[in-house]
């Protein structure tokens, strides 16, 4: 028989190596704007002063970036992790600058149920 455990403070650790090293900063630029159409229109629909700003639909950027380490709890039965990240909205202008239009403070949160089901561990 073989038990095998990863504690608390292990993705603790990970997640801080991860957030220090930049891992968690993601930018979304042009050439994935084709899997998400990120464009000014997209968000004009949503926020009517960036449709009356950008008459002309240019394309977006999203920065992503964790504004701290991730949090990672574990309870019997229950694994939980809190993202704290902030993402800014850029417009990318016709001579290649890009121009900020707005940013957002996300706290996102998830729990996952862990359980051992015939020798498997299922979530």
């Amino acid at each position: 028989m073989l038990y095998f455990g990863i504690s608390e403070y292990f993705f603790k650790s990970a997640s801080l190596a991860y957030y220090t090293a930049g891992a968690f900063n993601i930018t979304i630029a042009e050439e994935l704007s084709s899997y998400f159409n990120v464009t000014t229109e997209t968000f004009g629909s949503i926020i009517p002063e960036i449709a009356q700003y950008y008459v002309e639909t240019r394309p977006a950027m999203l920065n992503l970036r964790a504004t701290a380490a991730p949090m990672v709890s574990l309870q019997p039965d229950t694994f939980t992790l809190e993202i704290h990240a902030s993402m800014e909205v850029l417009a990318v202008l016709p001579d290649s600058t890009t121009q900020s239009m707005f940013t957002v403070n996300i706290i996102a949160n998830t729990s996952a149920s862990l359980t051992i089901f015939e020798q498997k561990l299922i979530g």
